[in-house]
């Protein structure tokens, strides 16, 4: 009888050593082990583009990207879509006071969750001519006046 108990203890952990192995294997997946992106988009103000990273290998298991902007004048979504802000901040101390923006370059940057892996995208910003007129009109508003007023 205790060889009976001794021969199914041994089984038992011989089938849990070979278990846990596989299933350490299949828990672990397929690493990452880089991504690849276009290198510069553009884009004019109020639209957007779409920015198609790939992650390899293919079968990575999480392939899944966290996305970054260097400025304000675009803003990047959780699936990579990058929007040419109409509107941006006036300054970091009034950022409640928005003005039309005026075009200019950023950076997107995704990196993997998997790896960290990071590579960056330069976005090229054109101001539409709405945005231009708009502008326009807001220093003959308020700059042009200020140089035109006589001082008493």
């Amino acid at each position: 009888m205790k060889k009976t108990i001794s021969a199914f203890l041994a089984a038992m952990l011989l089938f849990s050593v070979m278990s846990f192995g596989s299933f350490s294997v299949n828990a672990l997946g397929t690493p990452v082990t880089g991504i690849t992106m276009e290198s510069s988009v553009k884009v004019k103000t109020g639209q957007s583009v779409q920015l198609n990273p790939v992650v390899t290998p293919e079968n990575a298991t999480d392939k899944s990207v966290k996305w970054e902007t260097s400025s304000n004048i675009i803003s990047v979504d959780s699936d990579g879509k990058v929007t040419a802000n109409r509107f941006v901040p006036f300054s970091g101390s009034y950022s409640f006071l928005r003005i039309p923006s005026y075009g200019g370059t950023a950076t997107v940057k995704a990196t993997t969750i998997d790896g960290g892996y990071t590579v960056t995208c330069k976005v090229v910003v054109t101001p539409d001519i709405w945005n231009i007129v708009l502008l326009a009109v807001l220093i003959g508003i308020v700059v042009v006046p200020m140089f035109l007023t006589p001082v008493v």
